[in-house]
């Protein structure tokens, strides 16, 4: 039976939904499927809403300065086996790769689970991925990752108003928060659309058809 292992980070649950879709389709296909989820090492340093906006400076500005800080993975484990297909779940911090997964990227035992091994690359995001994308690949190929495919997957909403939905949401605790500058909005729902989310069991069929 073939292999397929998923990595993630996730903080709001967004990537963990693309996970679970694009299990289910492999697991349809005939995979053995594992999942690893990855967080910081320190858990000083893992995420909690409400975010302060100096909080939310400081994580985008780490991604797009390629911070790299110990990361653990659960089940450690999973990186000590082979696997047929690896997918890389990238979640988006402002055009880059969030730091989770980018320093996992940078760990002796991420790059030797990828060696000659097909990846596919799954990127979470509001709208711009492009830069996501492009090095989460460019770094797994580096490691002998072979690409098969990589897609992105939007949040609801334009391009204004998903970024204040993700401004509010990120900035509250709770789940109804519209709010910009005193005014309640009509923003749209705060996650993945539900195009998104159907287009992840088709680009994961279209992975399995390459591999």
């Amino acid at each position: 039976m073939k292999k397929a292992l998923l990595i993630y980070y996730t903080f709001t649950g967004e990537a963990q939904r693309v996970v679970e879709l694009a299990s289910g389709e492999l697991a349809l296909a005939g995979y053995e499927v594992a999942t690893a989820r990855v967080d910081f090492a320190d858990s000083s340093l893992r995420l909690q809403r409400p975010l302060s906006p100096a909080d939310v400076k400081r994580w985008t500005r780490a991604a797009a300065a390629g911070a790299r800080l110990p990361v653990v993975v659960e089940p450690e484990q999973a990186l000590g086996a082979r696997y047929d297909l690896i997918c890389l779940v990238s979640n988006t911090w402002q055009h880059h790769p969030c730091v989770p997964i980018w320093s996992l990227l940078a760990r002796a035992d991420m790059r030797a689970t990828l060696q000659a091994t097909a990846f596919a690359v799954y990127v979470v995001c509001r709208r711009s991925s492009k830069k996501n994308l492009a090095l989460i690949r460019e770094e797994a190929e580096q490691h002998g990752g072979r690409f098969v495919g990589g897609e992105r997957f939007e949040h609801h909403g334009s391009n204004v108003g998903s970024l204040i939905r993700t401004i509010t949401y990120l900035m509250s605790s709770g789940e109804r928060i519209a709010r910009f500058v005193g005014l309640r909005l009509p923003l749209p729902p705060y996650g993945l659309s539900e195009v998104a989310r159907q287009r992840v069991a088709r680009f994961t069929r279209l992975i399995v058809a390459r591999v």
